[in-house]
């Protein structure tokens, strides 16, 4: 027992004389003063061809015969910067639905075409823009293009789809409004924009005022070609 307890009263000495001298070697290790900037370099982005159509539409393609796969993305001036006042959320809600059903779909067969090549779409919103994109095989690419047009031209918006996402959403605004860090960034938020709408963020209240009406309205109103862009890689 006393030589457990002696190995103990050295294990403790150790790791004190290492705490001592941890700052002092780290402080050996780094210069005092920062190494000079080194030369900006540009980005190396891959060639690419850029076009206009005639609706309006911006087009990148990049080509690459590396792997047989596409991806499409297309991208609409219709971020949360765009929601009205007292329906913040709105956007978001759009992005979520747009692939719950489109044109002949329903949300079933949306998923179930896509799933059923091994690919994915997927819809999101920032502040700025509402993007939604879809990944498939290079054999697979009239599908994507067209589950994309349904997408945005003739998207469903079921009403059964708005409420379930309304239930999911209003649960994690919950979660996220006991917790300090979301409090401080919804704060800092407000104090850095002010009344701009990037200050700007979805409350209970506001998610719980948003009808279906107001998802038809917005994908009209913002999801149009005239300054979009669509990149296919």
């Amino acid at each position: 027992m006393m030589t457990t307890f002696r190995m103990s009263r050295v294990a403790s000495l150790a790791a004190a004389l290492v705490i001592v001298v941890r700052p002092a070697a780290l402080r050996a290790q780094f210069p005092a003063t920062a190494p000079a900037a080194a030369p900006i370099k540009p980005a190396a982005f891959p060639p690419f061809q850029e076009a206009t159509l005639p609706n309006g539409m911006r087009l990148l393609v990049v080509h690459s015969g590396k792997q047989p796969v596409v991806a499409v993305s297309l991208s609409f001036a219709a971020g949360t910067v765009y929601d009205p006042a007292g329906k913040a959320g709105l956007s978001q809600m759009v992005a979520m639905l747009l692939t719950k059903g489109a044109g002949a779909r329903t949300a079933e067969q949306v998923a179930n075409d896509i799933e059923g090549v091994g690919g994915s779409i997927s819809a999101a919103s920032t502040p700025d823009f509402l993007t939604i994109r879809a990944d498939v095989l290079s054999d697979d690419a009239r599908l994507a293009f067209s589950l994309l047009a349904d997408a945005v031209i003739r998207p469903a918006l079921p009403a059964s789809e708005l409420e379930l996402l309304r239930t999911q959403a209003l649960s994690s605004l919950t979660l996220e409004l006991s917790r300090p860090a979301s409090l401080a960034d919804r704060a800092f938020a407000r104090g850095l924009f002010g009344q701009h709408p990037y200050g700007r963020r979805d409350e209970p209240a506001s998610v719980k005022a948003i009808t279906r009406d107001d998802l038809v309205a917005f994908q009209k109103a913002r999801l149009r070609p005239t300054g979009a862009l669509l990149v296919v890689a």
